[in-house]
C-alpha cells in the first residue's frame, strides 16, 4: 500500500515516467521491509478508524506500524496528528 501511495502521488505531481522510477527506487530502499496485511491488522484498522476517524488507508498504515512496534511514521498527512499511538514525522524537503 505504501508503494501504491508513493507511486500514485508521484504520478500526479511528476508524471507517469518519473513515478515508475520512484516506485523502483522505493522497492530498493535500504532496510525497507514490506509486511503482509492480514485479518488481525484489518480488524485493528477498523478499531483505529472508529477511534480516530482516520481514512481507511491511514488506519491500515497505523495498524501495520503498531503491529511492528513502530513509534514514528514519516508523513505529511496531518490526519495522523489526531491519534496518540505513534508520532508523525513530517517529510523534510531540501531548501531552495
Amino acid at each position: 500500500m505504501t508503494w501504491d501511495e508513493v507511486s500514485y502521488v508521484s504520478g500526479r505531481v511528476l508524471g507517469k515516467t518519473d513515478a515508475i522510477e520512484i516506485g523502483k527506487k522505493l522497492m530498493n530502499f535500504p532496510n525497507l521491509r514490506f509486511i503482509s496485511v492480514d485479518e488481525e491488522i484489518m480488524r485493528r484498522s477498523q478499531t483505529i478508524r472508529e477511534r480516530y476517524n482516520l481514512k481507511p488507508r491511514d488506519s491500515i498504515h497505523l495498524s501495520c506500524a503498531l503491529t511492528r512496534n513502530i513509534e514514528k511514521i514519516i508523513s505529511d498527512d496531518k490526519d495522523f496528528d489526531n491519534q496518540k499511538e505513534i508520532e508523525r514525522v513530517p517529510i523534510k524537503r531540501p531548501s531552495s
